[in-house]
This record gives structure tokens, C-alpha cells and sequence, in this order.
């Protein structure tokens, strides 16, 4: 229904913790500012704790490890410095739990420019690229998943809803073109489709984490264990459209196509995505990662 980070980052050079959200289980997260680093440069990381609505700092008591030193280096108190262009995962573990963040390194700051459709950028900077707190956490650049993007289904969700995500999948795969695989490890970076024990009737998406370039790293479709069991037409339809706002499309725009919602518990009755749907997520895919576009169709990666 709706797409809604568990956590994210801050927008400047420095993290900035978002307001403790209600989590039963203690979980880790790392924060950081966007970025994409070049040799030398260096970001301040924050590892934090959430646990039934509090908070806390855990950044100096993790261990951290740097997966590539020769890419980027990380400090016991979270500082990252970057050594040479290339792509690494920097994680934090603190109290039995862990966390993971990637990190982009790139020779230089040339700029990379390029221009699209004014009717499809307007489309992205409303439906992707200025979406707030909630749902792209670092709003002015795009947000999406590096490719091939990955989907472990959970096998409690194909009990209880059947083939639902295989039927979503197919449909935003076959007209978009985007390299989209089923993988069996729930491993980041993922969709994980998921289904939990709830009786608020909500299907919803939630980001769980990013990597310093704002690229998508972990997102969760959960459906409720209240709607029953089996993939009827409207379950199809609610899955299609929980997919959609994993992939990037964060709003609810009336484009004639699945990603429209009419108000609590009314949905679109479409199963497929429309024409415009589909188009402004091959755009937005066609994008490098750190984009930002400009009402006039231009972007640049700065």
C-alpha cells in the first residue's frame, strides 16, 4: 500500500538518525551520507541499534570490517576512507547483530550528464527521485537497485499465497526487459517477499537498507497472513503493485496501470503495469546510479 523505510540514511556528509521506528526485534543498522567516493575522500558511518521503539548510537562499540581494503579502509569508530576505484562492503557487528553497507569508489569527480524525455523525467523526480524520508532516503538523487536485481521468496510466502511473486515478477520482467532473478539464499542486495502474521489487512513494502550511492540494497514486500491463503485475481494485483514500489515507482500515480491505489482496502483491479508505468522504469534503470534529473529532461551524476 504504501513504501516506507525501516531506516535510512542522512543526506549530509556526516549521518543523521532517523526516528526510532517500533521493532519487536533488535536490529542494526548502518547509516551514512550519500555519496560516491573517489580515492582519498573519506565518510563518516554510524551503526544503530533499534529495539521496540528506542534508539542508540553503537557506532564506537562495533567491530567493523572493510570486505576489499584495498578499495576502501574503515576505522574502529566507522570512518570510511577510499583507496582505489572499485566497489566494496563495509559491515558492522555489534551485540550479535550485523549490518552491511556498499561502497562505491570511482577514479574521479567527472561529471556524467546526459538527457532524457521532459515527460518521463517529470515522471521520475515525482515518483522516484523527490519522494521523501519515507521512501528515498537521500531525496534529489534516484533511487533503484543495481542490476541484475535479485528476489528471495520466502517459502512461507509460496505457502500461503502460491505462485503470487512469480506471477508479479513476470509481469513488470516481460515488458520492462529488466534483468530480474529469482535466487534461493535471502542474501542482499534483494527484494525479499515475505509474508508475516498480522491482521491489519495491509500489504506493504519497506526499504531496509542502502549503499553509500543511494543504490537499493534490501527491500521487504510483506504480505499479511490475515488475507488467507491461494493467489486470487486481487492478491495478484496487490503483489504486482507492492513490486512496482520495490523496483522504484514510490507513489501511488493514476497512470491507468496496477501502481494506482483508490483508498484503503480499494485497489486498482489491474494486474499488469501500464504503458507509462513500464516506461519510466526503463528510464529509470537506463540512469547511473547517483543521478539527478532536471525538470527539463537533463541529469547528472555529480
Amino acid at each position: 500500500m504504501f513504501l516506507a523505510a525501516a531506516l535510512a540514511a542522512g543526506c549530509a556528509r556526516s549521518p543523521t538518525a532517523p526516528t526510532a521506528p517500533k521493532q519487536s526485534t533488535p536490529i542494526l543498522e548502518i547509516l551514512g551520507p550519500q555519496a560516491i567516493l573517489v580515492p582519498g575522500e573519506s565518510a563518516q558511518l554510524q551503526a544503530m541499534k533499534y529495539f521496540n521503539g528506542t534508539s542508540a548510537d553503537r557506532t564506537t562499540s562495533a567491530s567493523w570490517v572493510s570486505s576489499d581494503a584495498s578499495v576502501v579502509t574503515v576505522s574502529p569508530s566507522g570512518l570510511v576512507v577510499a583507496i582505489a576505484a572499485g566497489s566494496a562492503d563495509v559491515s558492522a557487528t555489534v551485540d550479535g547483530l550485523a549490518a552491511t553497507m556498499g561502497i562505491r569508489v570511482t577514479a574521479s569527480h567527472i561529471q556524467l550528464t546526459g538527457r532524457i524525455d521532459t515527460d518521463v523525467a517529470a515522471d521520475i523526480i515525482a515518483q522516484n527521485q523527490e519522494v521523501g524520508y519515507l521512501a528515498n532516503p537521500h531525496p534529489g538523487t534516484v533511487t533503484r537497485f543495481d542490476l541484475p536485481i535479485r528476489v528471495y521468496v520466502d517459502p512461507g510466502f509460496t505457502r500461503a499465497f502460491g505462485d503470487c511473486a512469480q506471477r508479479a515478477v513476470k509481469a513488470w520482467q516481460a515488458p520492462t526487459g529488466l534483468p530480474i532473478v529469482l535466487i534461493a539464499a535471502n542474501i542482499e542486495p534483494r527484494i525479499q517477499i515475505i509474508v508475516i502474521p498480522t491482521d491489519d489487512n495491509r500489504a506493504r513494502t519497506l526499504t531496509d537498507s542502502v549503499n553509500l550511492d543511494n543504490s537499493l540494497r534490501g527491500v521487504s514486500l510483506i504480505m499479511p497472513t490475515s488475507w488467507g491463503y491461494g493467489c486470487p485475481d486481487r492478491y495478484e494485483d496487490s503483489v504486482t503493485h507492492e513490486f512496482g514500489h520495490a523496483l522504484g515507482i514510490m507513489g501511488h500515480p493514476d497512470w491507468g496501470g496496477v501502481m494506482a491505489y483508490l483508498g484503503y482496502g480499494k485497489w486498482s483491479g489491474l494486474r499488469r503495469p501500464s504503458e507509462r508505468e513500464v516506461r519510466m522504469l526503463v528510464e529509470l534503470y537506463k540512469l547511473p546510479l547517483g543521478a539527478h534529473v532536471e525538470p527539463d529532461g537533463t541529469w547528472v551524476v555529480r
